[in-house]
């Protein structure tokens, strides 16, 4: 006997905007987004949104908790190894002796993952809608607050102002704004390389090569009877040519910034470096939160100096910290911490290459940019500060995705399994006319 599927749980490819309804979680989300960068002091920089954000995970652990139709398979799995990453902080705190004002801080980050997971999770499921909301908010709000909190300390003279400042934001923006017109995909892929010239002239390279990657997905789709989709033979063309234009952007830009970009990879570089000697050092159990070791900051600065960049040239400061998500979490909370990074980098990289064979709609850009963005965060960014608001962002979207798909797939079977085909194929064996 076949099961009958509710097909209105999640459509076969998310809408737009327009076509999505302006409902109760949308706005809760986009005054969340909102409130998420306003950051104010605690135990280390805590945000507003964070706060709140817990307040919802509060509410619906109480209300949802025992509702397994809830919470999708993949969400559960996020939730049972983000407890098992922050058993392996406690563990690797409780063994190493960390004061407590650093292992406050770092079994707190671990817990706000999780809460604001939990609240993004709620606020997303079944709601597309929620997903430009809560970005608008977000993006317009942390340019606001850089502008008024951040840029006045740093003075004139920093030279990160557009990374730090409009980088993002205006990225953010564009993305939104194409999700709720109905701009063609193609002008909607030359614009994003446009944008990603400029973020790499004005030395926001990584942020450059992502809005480069996302013009070379547009430019490959083609119409279909079914939608548009990414033609794989195009995308290896186009990808070839933005790869041509991205090279030559970044040669002419190399004057003005050659410097701070030798720094700059030198710092990354030794920092890797350092976690993968720290973490063969003590594989199975981590050094600690926040771990302040000279052998640690050591090891950095020789291999900086190895590629001839001083750390006090670089600008850096003399605590060592981590700019690797993955080995970070490895190098503070031992091998516990890592399965949770293992199973969300597979589902990264599964989730974008489900998004290039699935129908581009006008929320695909959005999907496209948050996983790129968040691939470069799992290796070559700090596990610091607003990162865990946008790592649980990133878990909602796939969890969004991932019960997209599963729908999609229980409706075709269904349609296979309907109780009158069998019925319709044996008449038409018969010779009687349907």
């Amino acid at each position: 006997m076949s099961t009958v599927i509710n097909r209105t749980q999640y459509p076969r490819s998310t809408g737009g905007l327009l076509e999505m309804t302006v409902n109760f979680r949308a706005i809760a989300a986009f005054f969340l987004g909102c409130l998420t960068p306003i950051p104010f002091q605690s135990i280390g920089i805590v945000y507003i949104g964070e706060v709140a954000l817990l307040a919802v995970a509060t509410s619906v652990a109480f209300t949802k908790m025992a509702r397994e139709s809830f919470w999708s398979p993949t969400a559960t799995r996020f939730l049972v190894l983000l407890a098992l990453m922050l058993t392996g902080y406690v563990t690797s705190d409780l063994i190493r002796h960390t004061p407590a004002e650093d292992y406050v801080r770092g079994w707190s980050k671990v817990v706000f993952i999780m809460t604001d997971f939990v609240a993004i999770y709620y606020l997303v499921r079944r709601n597309s809608s929620a997903i430009p909301s809560f970005l608008i908010g977000y993006g317009v709000s942390r340019y606001v607050v850089w502008v008024t909190v951040y840029a006045p300390i740093l003075g004139e003279g920093f030279k990160d102002q557009w990374k730090f400042g409009a980088a993002i934001p205006l990225t953010l923006a564009i993305l939104c704004v194409l999700a709720m017109t109905k701009l063609r995909v193609r002008l909607v892929g030359y614009a994003m390389i446009a944008l990603g010239a400029l973020h790499v002239f004005l030395d926001y390279r990584s942020l450059g090569g992502m809005c480069f990657v996302l013009g070379a997905i547009f430019l490959a789709t083609r119409r279909t009877t079914s939608g548009r989709i990414v033609d794989k033979r195009v995308l290896s063309v186009s990808a070839v040519g933005c790869a041509g234009v991205l090279a030559y952007v970044y040669l002419v830009s190399q004057e003005g910034h050659a410097e701070r970009r030798d720094a700059s990879n030198a710092w990354r570089l030794g920092t890797s470096i350092a976690l993968m000697k720290g973490i063969m050092r003590s594989p199975l159990i981590g050094s600690g939160s926040w771990s302040s070791d000279p052998q640690m900051e050591a090891w950095r600065d020789e291999a900086m100096e190895s590629r001839g960049v001083n750390r006090n040239a670089a600008g850096r400061n003399d605590r060592f910290t981590g700019h690797s998500e993955i080995l970070q979490a490895w190098y503070e909370g031992g091998i516990l911490a890592v399965f949770f990074f293992l199973y969300y980098g597979f589902r990264l990289a599964s989730t974008f290459i489900m998004l290039l064979r699935r129908r581009v709609d006008k929320l695909s850009g959005i999907f496209l940019f948050w996983l790129l963005n968040m691939t470069w965060a799992f290796f070559l960014s700090p596990l610091n500060g607003l990162v865990r608001v946008e790592i649980a962002f990133a878990l909602a979207i796939i969890c969004h995705l991932r019960a997209e798909q599963q729908e999609a797939k229980a409706s075709r079977r269904t349609d296979g399994a309907y109780p009158a085909r069998p019925l319709l194929r044996v008449a038409g064996a018969a010779g009687i006319r349907r």
